[in-house]
């Protein structure tokens, strides 16, 4: 069991290592949450997972573009200025609609935040919507 685990857990550092080496920054949830908290403008909140992943729980202000895994013409129009931090479940899809953006040359910091399902971090169950409380499909929690 020994050298699976750490096959696994080498895989998972090599995943993360291949974006930074690519450009795509992480932004962890903790970071996330205290750049919202710290007054300035708020980056550009893109979360791609499904749209049944988004009602189970999502971040205030955060807008559903599912889409754009497949397709990163279907970015919705952000400032030059503004940061864009893409969102997914686990980490795995928004480092790669981060990259693709980034190739697009959108304009703008782009990097990506995965982990929601550990939104923990971002204010208890009120701040990530619903850990712990079902949630009415279609609600954003305030």
């Amino acid at each position: 069991m020994g050298p699976v685990l750490l096959a696994i857990i080498g895989l998972f550092v090599l995943w993360d290592v291949v974006w930074w080496v690519l450009g795509v920054r992480p932004r962890f949830p903790w970071q996330l949450k205290d750049r919202l908290g710290a007054g300035a403008s708020d980056p550009v909140l893109l979360d791609v997972r499904t749209p049944l992943e988004y009602n189970w729980f999502h971040l205030p202000g955060a807008q559903n573009v599912p889409d754009l895994l497949a397709d990163s013409g279907k970015m919705p129009p952000v400032s030059p200025s503004r940061e864009v931090v893409v969102i997914c479940m686990t980490g795995h899809r928004s480092p790669l609609v981060a990259y693709a953006l980034k190739k697009r040359d959108t304009g703008g910091s782009i990097t990506s935040s995965g982990g929601r399902w550990d939104g923990r971090c971002m204010n208890g169950p009120a701040g990530c919507g619903g850990a712990g409380r079902r949630q009415k499909p279609g609600n954003r929690m305030a």
